[in-house]
């Protein structure tokens, strides 16, 4: 099996809180250039 390599961008490490009081209990991110359903990284 092939190896792959991704970068990847966390910008809400765990334990974040936004300005609504959420704290994310989970390191929430993206890959650069993938595309989700939604249009969005």
């Amino acid at each position: 099996m092939a190896r792959q390599t991704f970068k990847v961008i966390i910008d809400r490490p765990i334990g974040y809180q936004d300005k609504f009081g959420n704290v994310y209990p989970v390191n929430y991110g993206y890959v650069p250039g993938l595309l989700a359903g939604d249009g969005e990284e």
